[in-house]
């Protein structure tokens, strides 16, 4: 694998830190296959894929699907299942309604720095940027997460 140059050492080290913590666990529609089209990543110009499990691609995706009516984010469904996972998304207006209800992000700005990412693909350019939205990411999500745990207790 190539390695990135230029990369934010302190920001990748903050974004391992979060990887594996609360902020980061979002549900998805199992039926459909979406964690594996989810972890393709971004289609690139020769027909592969990426293969980085990346959040912004994932709601690039989505967005693309919602706006454009661009089906790539059904691509890793089997055929008796894309129905249901169609059927699934039809029960979100957008993109952004999808963020709120499923992500907890009730920020269309945001939502849409994210998806304009999602876009692009991985490289020296805008890897610090990945990092950065992805720790603003989090922290939208550790607004919204935080109070709900400590009414609990």
């Amino acid at each position: 694998m190539k390695e990135i140059h230029g990369i934010d050492i302190k920001k990748l080290e903050r974004c391992a830190d979060m990887h594996h913590s609360i902020y980061n666990m979002v549900l998805l529609q199992t039926m459909g296959n979406m964690q594996k089209r989810k972890q393709q990543g971004l289609k690139l110009s020769n027909g592969k894929y990426e293969q980085l499990d990346r959040g912004d691609t994932f709601l690039y995706l989505l967005y693309q699907h919602y706006e454009n009516e661009n089906e790539e984010i059904l691509k890793a469904s089997t055929k008796a299942n894309t129905k249901n996972l169609r059927d699934n998304l039809l029960g979100f207006e957008s993109v952004y309604d999808y963020s709120k209800t499923m992500l907890q992000i009730d920020d269309n700005c945001f939502i849409d720095k994210i998806t304009h990412n999602g876009g692009l693909k991985l490289d020296d350019t805008c890897v610090n940027n990945y990092l950065e939205i992805a720790l603003q990411f989090w922290n939208k999500r550790k607004e919204k997460i935080d109070p709900i745990i400590y009414d609990l207790f």
